[in-house]
C-alpha cells in the first residue's frame, strides 16, 4: 500500500533555501511530508530531478472578473496554469462592474465556479452606490482585501475626499483586511495631457507633467497618511519610484503595516529598450521607465524592499492594445518565467522569486494557511521549471529571452498544465476566502 497519493522529486525552492534532491509527499491534495534523497512510495511518481520545483505562484493583481464577454476568468486562469500561477487575485479597479456589493461578489464567485482552472481570491471596493455599509457583507462573503483607487473622473465609483477615505479605511480596518490604492489615474493623466497639448506644449513635457511620477507620489502619500490614521493594513499598488519606496519605508519604520507591490512591466523593459526594439519616441511609451530607474527598481527587489510582484493583467473584451506603438504588457503566463529570468541575469537567488511570487502575496492576502509555501498541511500547489526554451510556450517578450519554461503545474495535487496544454475542466478552480483574523478591537474572529 502506498504511503502517499503522489511524490514529486526535484530541487525544492523555498523562500529561504533550495533543497537539492528533495521530495514532496502529497495526500488528498495537501502537502503531507517533505524530505531529501530516498523518497517514500506513492501511487503516482513525478520525477523532476535536475529541475526546479517551486510553490505555485500567486499573481497578486489581475483584472479578470467583470467583463461583458464573460471570458475573463477562463482566459486568465488558463494563462495562469500555463505560467505556473495557481492562485489569481482579482482586483476591481479595471472592471466594467466593480465588486462593491454582496450581490456583485456572489456573481463573481459563480463565475469562478463555472470558468476557473486555478484558484481565485477576490478584492472588493467601496463606492457611493452601495456605500460603506456594504463592506461588512463583502468581508463576510470572503473578499481578501479592499481596493480604493483615487483621482478618477467617475466619482460615483470611488471615494475621493480625504475624509471619505478616512471613513472607508476605518471601516475596513475592522476586518483585518488590507486596503490598496492604485495610482495610475489614467483619466486624470489623459485630461491633463489633452489640456497641455491644446496649449501647444511639446509631447515630452506633456508626459512629464501629466503622467505617473507626480500622481504616484501623491497617491502613495495619501494612502500612507490616511491609512496610518485609520490603522488599516496598507498596500501601495504598482509602486516604482524612489520617492514611493522611500515613503513606504518610512511608514514601515514607524510601525505601520505597509506592503509594496510592483508590476512586472516596470521591471522588464526600459524606455531605451522599447526605442531600440520598436523605434518611435519616448512619448510612445508613457508607462515605461528610463533604464536607470529600472535598474534601481531591481536593486530594491534584491534587498527585499519590494513585497511582491504582479502581472497587472487586464482581461479586456478585445484583449488588445491601442495606438501605433506596441503594447508592453505581461500576463500570468509570463510572470514566473520573466521574473525568474530577470533574477537569474542579475545573479539573484531563486528563493527571491518564491518570496515575491508565492510567500509574501499569500501572507498579505491572508491565504497563507493554504498557499505560498511547502509547509505541511498546505495545498499541494507547485510548478516545475526546466531550463531553456520550450517549443510550445512563449520563450521571449519583445526580444527578451526567458532562461526557463514551465514543465508542469499542479493545483492541489492535480495536474493543470502538462508543459504543452492546460488540463482539466473549467470550474475546477476554487474561490479562496482569507483565513480568519482576530479583530483587535474586541478579539472577535472574522470570516
Amino acid at each position: 500500500m502506498s504511503d502517499f497519493d503522489m511524490v514529486i522529486r526535484g530541487s525544492l525552492v523555498s523562500a529561504d533555501s533550495i533543497l537539492e534532491e528533495g521530495w514532496l509527499g502529497i495526500v488528498d491534495g495537501k502537502i503531507a511530508a517533505m524530505g531529501s534523497h530516498s523518497p517514500p512510495t506513492a501511487r503516482d511518481q513525478v520525477d523532476a530531478r535536475g529541475l526546479w520545483v517551486l510553490p505555485g505562484a500567486v499573481d497578486s493583481r489581475t483584472y479578470i472578473g467583470g467583463w461583458a464577454d464573460g471570458c475573463g476568468i477562463g482566459r486568465a486562469s488558463r494563462a495562469a496554469a500555463a505560467g505556473g500561477v495557481t492562485t489569481l487575485v482579482d482586483m476591481p479597479y479595471e472592471h466594467a462592474e466593480v465588486i462593491a456589493s454582496r450581490a456583485q461578489l456572489d456573481a463573481m464567485v459563480s463565475r469562478i465556479g463555472r470558468d476557473a482552472h486555478v484558484d481565485v481570491a477576490v478584492a472588493g471596493t467601496v463606492n457611493t452606490e452601495h456605500g460603506l455599509d456594504a463592506a461588512d457583507a463583502l468581508a463576510r462573503g470572503g473578499v481578501c482585501a479592499f481596493s480604493i483607487p483615487t483621482f478618477e473622473a467617475e466619482r460615483q465609483r470611488f471615494a475621493h475626499h480625504e475624509s471619505d477615505l478616512l471613513q472607508a479605511f476605518q471601516g475596513i480596518a475592522r476586518f483585518g483586511l488590507a486596503c490598496s490604492m492604485h495610482n495610475h489615474a489614467r483619466l486624470t493623466a489623459s485630461r491633463n495631457a489633452r489640456r497641455l497639448l491644446e496649449a501647444g506644449r511639446p509631447g515630452r513635457e506633456v508626459l512629464a507633467r501629466a503622467n505617473l511620477p507626480l500622481i504616484e507620489g501623491l497617491t502613495t502619500r495619501l494612502l500612507c497618511r490616511v491609512g496610518a490614521a485609520a490603522g488599516v493594513r496598507m498596500q501601495a499598488a504598482d509602486v516604482w519610484s524612489e520617492q514611493g519606496y522611500a515613503l513606504c519605508a518610512s511608514y514601515r519604520q514607524a510601525g505601520h503595516w505597509v506592503t509594496i507591490e510592483t508590476s512586472l512591466r516596470s521591471l522588464m523593459m526600459s524606455t531605451e529598450d522599447a526605442l531600440q526594439q520598436f523605434g518611435g519616441t519616448a512619448d510612445d511609451y508613457p508607462l515605461l521607465r528610463p533604464r536607470v530607474e529600472v535598474d534601481a527598481l531591481w536593486r530594491r527587489l534584491a534587498t527585499d524592499m519590494c513585497t511582491f510582484v504582479s502581472s497587472g493583467y487586464q482581461a479586456r473584451s478585445d484583449d488588445g492594445g491601442e495606438g501605433p506603438a506596441p503594447t508592453v504588457d505581461y500576463g500570468p503566463d509570463l510572470l514566473l518565467p520573466a521574473l525568474w529570468s530577470g533574477c537569474e541575469a542579475r545573479g539573484l537567488s531563486p528563493s527571491l522569486v518564491v518570496r515575491l511570487l508565492s510567500q509574501k502575496p499569500a501572507e498579505h492576502f491572508l491565504l497563507d494557511d493554504r498557499k505560498g509555501s511547502f509547509d505541511i498541511g498546505k495545498d499541494a500547489d507547485f510548478v516545475v521549471l526546466a531550463p531553456g526554451r520550450s517549443a510550445t510556450q512563449q520563450s521571449e517578450t519583445f526580444g527578451r529571452p526567458y532562461t526557463v519554461h514551465v514543465f508542469g503545474t499542479w493545483r492541489r495535487g492535480e495536474l493543470v498544465y502538462d508543459g504543452s496544454r492546460v488540463q482539466g475542466e473549467p470550474g475546477t478552480g476554487r474561490y479562496l476566502r482569507p483565513r480568519a483574523v482576530a479583530r483587535e478591537d474586541h478579539g472577535a474572529m472574522m470570516m
